[in-house]
């Protein structure tokens, strides 16, 4: 029979009776050391602290269940490794434990190994690898608006083969609860804490966060966001790393550098994906002879070195713009079959993927003089172009020319690709874009439905989180919804028009009346949604109806439960900050966030802040919920009432 004791005595040990009576007794002197020893929060963060190492232990959990106060989960390359090992000569410590390695803790006697693999047994289930994590409960929780320092230390081995990207995906990750994994599985977050980790040599990952929600559980290992794993191999090639020397303090706001800036963290923070800039692109031009689209060895010459010189442009799309001068009559067809001979060429030599030659049949150009034959031989061409369009955002491109050109079940395939290789936060848009407009009359459309809702189900509650997701989009679409990320945009070629969601204001407000009416039957059905049921950007949906209205009972009712979920980290301090400065506003008060702006000219152009209270006590209040500070309360922006078609 097993004891729940974590020290089963029985009265055949008389003699391991006072050895552990004397562990009981010393046990509360080592973590009241810990915790006045620079006021960590984590406790034995040195390693040091452990049970006795008594002979004949299972070694199946390879001297983790003797480190005090740590746990661990995930896949089984993990150990305690501790000097005192070092010396004893028994084969079962030298297989289970640290001993033998060359590698010595950072300081003191302890350490432990962590560890990732490429390859995990049922790789069916999961084939992002397998990997271990280091799991420890803080002394306190967080306090909401301090500043906290986390030092990790860290070794890799120098003779690894593990995939590159593993050297910035180790590192640790804090929640309001304990994260514990099962064997074969990886911890996905959207953020956590890491750095370039060397090889050979122990490096320091040093962090400054501020507390946004009472976290309280540290976890350390390697994790996987949407960049990890790069590669996806059948190779036995565990990867060992090492741990040492863990604390976790809180700075006062005046010690933390200057130079510092700490991350506002919560559970559910989100990496701020930068949108790419369209840049400048390289080009060359093939020139053909009147009324012909041959390639001829020079075009043949140039397309070869073009392509070959692709660096930086891996993975993205061609732009191929086709051009004639001013004779004929056919000038566009003409244009077309000189587009389609270096797309011919381009698939039969490099075999480039259809979708990433985007193809324009401009006809008569006049780059050149049209009244002269070096004129017209300028204009009798092909220009390729290198272009920032995306794999993803090319596929998207041959989704909607199958719709513009009719062929809907090619339109079909082509959108399913393009939803099952979408971003889960993507997937949604494809659904709103006013250029599939087309489709929605037609059976394809249910299909495209089905295959995004699949997507939801990730989530805890897949309707709503599906229904809330929609109805974002519904109240964004006149405000923040560009389609241009969906497809690139390619300057002075692309033509799309947007004109259906360039709305007058007055226009807007119908809309914003009926989300309204959805929203309070949503909330009277099913209350305010969490981050953990619906995901983050769901979670939003309904404040953000909310302040594009008036209703203050509503906001007065929903303020302290939004309040109370941020404190859980079930929904974001500035989605608070901003109902609570509505209010403000409908009160006409002033605000305390300073997340309210108010038009200052009659042409609606040019926004200003709301009135704020005290400049001093507004920037106090953002600091604590990890907002920026106001340095300029007069700032004034200028924008565009319609967005350009």
């Amino acid at each position: 029979m097993y004891s729940l004791n974590p020290f089963p005595i029985t009265m055949t040990e008389p003699g391991l009776i006072l050895k552990r009576m004397r562990i009981l007794l010393l046990l509360p002197i080592i973590l009241v050391s810990t915790i006045t020893k620079g006021q960590s929060l984590v406790r034995n963060g040195d390693f040091e602290g452990h049970t006795e190492f008594a002979d004949g232990f299972s070694p199946f959990y390879y001297g983790i269940d003797h480190l005090w106060n740590w746990t661990v989960s995930g896949w089984l390359i993990h150990s305690y490794c501790h000097l005192d090992l070092e010396n004893r000569t028994d084969t079962l410590f030298k297989k289970a434990f640290c001993c033998g390695n060359s590698i010595n803790p950072y300081s003191g006697k302890g350490m432990v190994k962590l560890g990732y693999a490429e390859s995990c047994h049922d790789l069916i289930r999961n084939r992002n690898g397998c990997a271990s994590y280091l799991h420890s409960k803080l002394i306190e929780p967080f306090e909401v608006g301090s500043i906290y320092e986390i030092k990790i230390w860290l070794y890799l081995h120098r003779d690894l083969n593990e995939d590159p990207e593993l050297l910035t995906n180790i590192g640790f990750f804090l929640s309001l609860k304990p994260e514990h994994l099962d064997f074969e599985e990886m911890l996905a977050a959207e953020y956590y804490f890491s750095d370039t980790l060397p090889k050979g040599e122990w490096f320091e990952l040093k962090r400054y966060i501020r507390a946004i929600c009472p976290l309280q559980h540290l976890t350390i290992g390697a994790f996987m966001d949407a960049d990890f794993p790069s590669l996806h191999r059948w190779i036995d090639n565990p990867t060992p790393y090492f741990v040492d020397d863990v604390s976790v303090l809180k700075i006062p706001e005046e010690d933390v550098p200057f130079t510092i800036s700490p991350t506002p963290f919560c559970n559910y923070f989100e990496r701020r994906k930068k949108e790419e800039e369209i840049k400048k692109v390289d080009q060359v031009h093939i020139h053909f002879q009147t009324n012909e689209s041959l390639l001829d060895k020079t075009a043949i010459s140039k397309l070869d070195s073009f392509y070959l010189s692709k660096e930086g442009h891996e993975g993205r799309a061609f732009v191929l713009s086709g051009y004639t001068d001013n004779e004929g009559s056919d000038n566009v067809r003409l244009s077309n079959d000189r587009v389609n001979s270096v797309r011919q060429y381009f698939d039969s030599t490099y075999h480039l993927a259809d979708e990433l030659m985007i193809t324009f049949a401009k006809g008569v150009d006049t780059l050149g003089n049209n009244k002269s034959e070096a004129g017209r031989k300028l204009n009798r061409r092909v220009t390729i172009q290198n272009s920032n369009i995306t794999s993803f955002q090319a596929l998207y491109r041959k989704g909607l020319a199958c719709v513009a050109y009719n062929n809907i079940s090619e339109a079909g395939r082509t959108f399913k690709a393009w939803i099952n290789t979408a971003p889960r936060d993507r997937k949604m848009t494809v659904l709103h874009d006013p250029r599939l407009a087309p489709l929605k009359r037609l059976p394809v459309w249910t299909f495209l439905t089905a295959e995004v809702k699949k997507a939801y189900s990730y989530y805890g509650q897949p309707r709503n989180a599906f229904f809330l997701d929609s109805l974002y989009f519904e109240d964004q679409k006149y405000r923040t919804f560009i389609p241009y990320y969906l497809t690139g945009y390619i300057e002075g070629l692309d033509t799309f028009d947007f004109s259906e969601l360039n709305l007058e204001w007055s226009e807007i407000e119908v809309f914003d009346s009926i989300n309204h009416i959805t929203a309070i039957d949503y909330l009277n059905k099913n209350g305010m949604p969490k981050i953990s049921q619906v995901g983050r950007r769901q979670a939003k949906t309904l404040v953000w109806i909310m302040l594009h209205n008036t209703d203050t009972a509503l906001i007065e009712t929903y303020l302290p439960i939004l309040k109370a979920y941020c404190l859980e980290g079930e929904a974001e301090w500035d989605v608070y900050a901003n109902m609570f400065d509505k209010l403000q506003l409908l009160h006409e008060e002033p605000q305390h966030y300073g997340m309210q702006w108010v038009y200052i000219n009659p042409e609606q152009t040019q926004l200003t802040y709301y009135k704020l209270d005290h400049l001093d006590a507004v920037n106090a209040r953002r600091r604590s919920i990890g907002l920026s500070m106001i340095t300029d309360p007069n700032e004034v922006v200028h924008v565009r009432k319609i967005k350009p078609t």
